[in-house]
């Protein structure tokens, strides 16, 4: 039985920590696994299930606290001494340069410009890690190794298990009486301040699920634009709180795999996106994509009587979610694990 261990920034906030939770389980059937989460966090909505060590880092603590946790996280590797360290995210790349130099280490790519706001830092931790003979591997084919931009090792992608939901048989026109984001309230990749935007120009109210350090400057901008706008930060299970008339913005600048929108799809919530790459990929109708805030604003305005035409199509969205199931993301990690473990 291999021993392994998986690194995540912690044990909830976004797609990417809710994606390793699962995996855990998952590995935890076959293999010796244990999840490190670096930051402190409330619990999520899929826990992991196996040996879980919590090293409770603030998140923006500083350099001391990181080094201490650090020296924890080191620690813990050593005692548990696995085949194999996989590393999700900037924070556990840049603790992984830190191991010895004989510990066999994955990254796994899951957004288009990590280390955004430290990019020499980024530049200089993937240098060091591959150098170290670390495999890279992507929760997307369409997601490329940064900085080099060359294509993954291997293709891991995010498992999504849910209830996939049909179409509704009601021929009655539903008006859209809420917008909704859902994310990290950070820039410039979420831009949770572009749905404030919106819903000023829509004259709609808007929840915003989620947190992060734009919080406070977010209900500043809510209240100068009048807008009605409840912050509810992190949620549980945001979905089951949507209402019929609830159109949800995804306004991102850029994506990784998009697993908010993916959710979005296998429950049939209504949604808009931001025309990007990351969100194209999808190849929805062009209904859906908006290029700027204005777009956003007169699609909505244009539509507001009849939420429906911004649902998708389920033939589609089954097509996005099928190929997510545990079976399959299963049989990606099983490649990866025979190749490098045996």
């Amino acid at each position: 039985m291999s021993k392994l261990v998986i690194v995540t920034n912690s044990l909830t906030g976004g797609g990417a920590e809710r994606a390793m939770n699962q995996v855990t389980h998952e590995l935890s059937k076959n293999h010796d696994v244990t999840l490190i989460a670096i930051n402190s966090g409330p619990p999520d909505l899929i826990s992991p299930v196996g040996n879980v060590i919590e090293l409770n880092r603030r998140w923006q603590s500083g350099i001391l606290p990181t080094i201490q946790t650090l020296k924890v996280f080191l620690k813990s590797v050593k005692d548990l001494h696995p085949d194999l360290v996989i590393l999700n995210c900037d924070l556990p790349e840049f603790f992984g340069c830190f191991l010895p130099r004989t510990q066999q280490v994955v990254v796994i790519e899951h957004v288009n410009f990590p280390f955004s706001s430290r990019v020499k830092l980024g530049i200089l931790v993937r240098k060091i890690l591959k150098s170290r003979g670390a495999v890279f591997a992507s929760v997307s084919k369409h997601l490329n190794i940064w900085p080099a931009n060359c294509p993954a090792e291997y293709i891991l992608e995010n498992p999504l298990e849910i209830e996939f939901v049909t179409k509704s048989n009601k021929s009655s026109i539903t008006p859209i009486t809420e917008l909704v984001f859902i994310g990290r309230l950070i820039n410039p990749q979420k831009r949770p301040d572009i749905a404030i935007e919106i819903a000023a120009g829509t004259e709609l109210p808007i929840r915003i699920i989620g947190d992060g350090p734009l919080r406070s400057e977010l209900e500043i901008l809510a209240s100068s634009k009048k807008v009605t706008a409840k912050f509810l930060g992190h949620v549980l299970n945001p979905w089951e709180s949507l209402q019929e008339g609830s159109l949800l913005l995804l306004t991102s600048a850029y994506e990784g795999d998009g697993l908010v929108a993916v959710e979005a799809f296998g429950f049939n919530i209504p949604v808009l996106l931001s025309s990007n790459n990351d969100f194209r990929r999808f190849s929805l109708p062009d209904v859906n994509y908006c290029t700027s805030t204005e777009d956003f604003i007169s699609k909505i305005n244009a539509l507001k009587s009849d939420i429906s035409r911004f649902q998708i199509d389920e033939d589609v969205r089954s097509s996005l979610i099928k190929p997510r199931s545990l079976d399959n993301v299963s049989k990606q990690w099983s490649t990866l694990l025979w190749d490098l473990l045996g």
